[in-house]
């Protein structure tokens, strides 16, 4: 469907960072902005195999014919579409497809277009395709994680131990800030950013630790700087 040449301005390196990229990609971003591209390439990247599996479900085409930035881009708005629910469908459909014309053109953004509206249907009617087959591959696709782990998982847990712990490991993970006590205390810390509008909490059994489910980007925060 389409012919395609990786743009050398889109690198795209096995074993990058994403943290770094969305450090730099963020800076000029509001807080609303940051959070939320934070988390569509986060969570993005933790249901890759999931997603993948679900647009070759429903694809006319494989996905390996699919232009590698059309092909990342169908893969945000599946991520939206199955994962994020604040974000309205409309809104993801048209954003995604917008970003796929961009790299592929007309015939790029109709595909992804049909594509989604294809999982829209699917997941409103709770017919999406499932993983089948053997434990291992079936877990492994379901919540994204290698098959050797989860084969060695298997092996010591068990599949609902296994499983267990798979669903586990993809739930959001709080931000855990380590107090510099050379300069403040866990208490005055504490105060300090919640003063910013950043709640949080000590962390039982760990001294000098908070948490936080909302802190963003660190680097626009008084404390971090000081």
């Amino acid at each position: 469907l389409f012919r395609w040449r990786v743009d050398s301005r889109y690198p795209r390196r096995s074993g990058a960072w994403p943290d770094l990229e969305l450090k730099r990609l963020s800076q000029d971003l509001s807080p609303e902005d940051a959070a939320l591209t934070t988390a569509l390439v986060y969570g993005t990247l933790q249901n890759r195999m999931l997603i993948d599996f679900t647009l070759q479900s429903i694809s006319s085409m494989s996905l390996k014919k699919v232009m590698p930035q059309v092909l990342d881009a169908l893969r945000l708005g599946a991520f939206q579409l199955l994962f994020l629910g604040r974000v309205p469908d409309s809104a993801a459909v048209n954003e995604t497809v917008k970003l796929a014309k961009k790299h592929g053109g007309s015939r790029a953004g109709g595909y992804v277009n049909a594509v989604l509206r294809r999982l829209i249907t699917l997941r409103d009617t709770d017919a999406l395709p499932q993983p089948g087959g053997a434990a291992d591959e079936r877990l492994s696709i379901r919540y994204s994680h290698p098959l050797w782990f989860v084969r060695a998982m298997l092996e010591r847990l068990g599949e609902d131990g296994c499983e267990a712990l798979l669903r586990a490991d993809n739930e959001p993970a709080a931000t855990t800030l380590r107090v510099n006590t050379l300069k403040t205390d866990c208490d005055s810390l504490c105060t300090l950013l919640r003063e910013q509008g950043i709640e949080c909490r000590p962390v039982p059994g760990l001294d000098n630790a908070l948490e936080t489910a909302q802190l963003g980007n660190p680097a626009r925060l008084r404390a971090f700087r000081d």
